[in-house]
């Protein structure tokens, strides 16, 4: 899984000597970048190194392999670095991180670190200390932690005797043969004027809203009413603010909708669920089978929003409203995600990236266009209903 690319362009007439050197003062700072894996009698086990030399590729662009399946992660194969031309004559470098040591958060704090150090290749460095914890310290203390019986209990409450997600077809694999696939729309001025005027009447956050049109619309599509989607939270104290790593925990948000709902149906079981969760952090994913007596299903769709700040994908800021696109994508975080960002001008935009070997590019596509049909037409009119939304979409009955 590819968690983040992150580039800048070096100082004028810096090289590959240079290079290394930003990427020893970050190895150095920020453990993960130290970060190895391998496995012990079957067990997966981590290497905290002292120190590591990253290989820096040079290259005309960068080129993003798909990682294999191994026993074993160097930090190269976690972290690969590539030096390819930038603006103006100089150098850029690009640092392409793997989910497993990276979260949106970590990524918007190591940008302008990242771009710090390139521009000072030619001088003396700036003075950036480490943070006196690493991230092998909060793994070891999550491990250690007893789980309140309060937690517990509220997601046993939440999830016991969840309906599998049976409101997606699976029909791939695409023909193409594609690993990867993702697409992008950023909205029209108008319809991100809709959705925060909806948030504002509602007193809802975006991220609810995002929720509630997604699941609106895979209820329209499917007939399910039990519906539940998977979401990324980050449970990082301020002790962690500046530590690389993945802080990010699966949640699930899981909805039980009337037979025929509306928009504001939706919204408000969405308000509950994002309200809930937030009151029940700190419940590793891994752990709910222990409470729920079994395995748990991973929900093939994941939503996100990112608030601007928390996000490093300056491309959107580049590009006018309504625009949209294919990405080129090598790597499938997950099956589909679905997700919206906000960019510097406070628009929205929402991206979907996905699997084409589970779904095919024109399922894909669709779903991306009825999300913002919904968007649509449901701010505007919150009490339009599943069957009125099916006529609208001319969805078959």
């Amino acid at each position: 899984m590819r968690g983040a690319v992150l580039s800048a362009d070096l100082a004028p007439g810096a090289g590959l000597k240079e290079a290394r050197k930003v990427l020893a003062n970050i190895s150095a700072r920020h453990e993960i970048f130290r970060t190895a894996y391998d496995t012990i009698a079957g067990e997966p086990v981590r290497h905290v190194l002292p120190d590591y030399p990253h290989k820096v590729m040079e290259a005309d662009a960068p080129v993003y392999p798909v990682m294999g399946n191994t026993s074993s992660l160097s930090p190269d194969d976690l972290a690969r670095v590539w030096l390819t031309p930038g603006e103006e004559g100089r150098l850029r470098l690009t640092i392409d991180m793997n989910e497993m040591i990276t979260d949106s958060w970590s990524c918007a704090r190591l940008h302008p670190e990242l771009e710090a150090l390139g521009a000072s290749t030619g001088s003396p460095a700036p003075a950036l200390t480490a943070p006196p914890a690493g991230y092998s310290t909060f793994a070891r203390e999550q491990r250690e932690r007893q789980l309140p019986a309060e937690l517990a209990e509220y997601w046993r409450g939440q999830l016991a005797g969840m309906a599998p997600p049976e409101y997606i077809d699976r029909d791939g694999p695409d023909p193409s043969g594609d690993v990867a696939g993702e697409r992008v729309v950023i909205f029209s001025d108008d319809m991100t004027e809709s959705l925060r005027d909806l948030c504002r009447r509602l007193h809802l956050s975006p991220f609810m809203a995002a929720v509630a049109v997604v699941k609106m619309l895979l209820a329209s599509r499917s007939g399910a009413r039990d519906i539940t989607l998977t979401t990324m939270t980050g449970n990082r104290a301020s002790r962690w603010t500046d530590v690389q790593g993945n802080f990010s925990n699966v949640v699930l948000l899981r909805s039980t909708l009337p037979e025929d709902p509306s928009f504001s149906d939706a919204l408000a079981v969405s308000r509950s669920n994002v309200l809930g969760a937030l009151g029940h952090l700190g419940m590793p994913f891994l752990q709910l089978h222990e409470i729920l007596g079994g395995p748990v299903a991973l929900p093939p769709i994941r939503v996100q929003f990112l608030a601007q700040r928390a996000h490093h994908y300056r491309m959107l800021d580049t590009r006018p409203s309504g625009d949209a696109w294919i990405e080129d994508a090598v790597f499938a975080g997950f099956p589909m995600d679905i997700g919206f960002a906000e960019d510097r001008k406070n628009r929205i935009a929402i991206w979907m990236s996905y699997d084409p070997r589970i779904f095919r590019h024109s399922t894909a596509g669709q779903l991306l266009e009825q999300c913002c049909s919904v968007l649509r037409l449901a701010c505007k009119e919150p009490s339009l209903t599943c069957s009125a939304l099916r006529a609208h979409l001319d969805l078959a009955t």
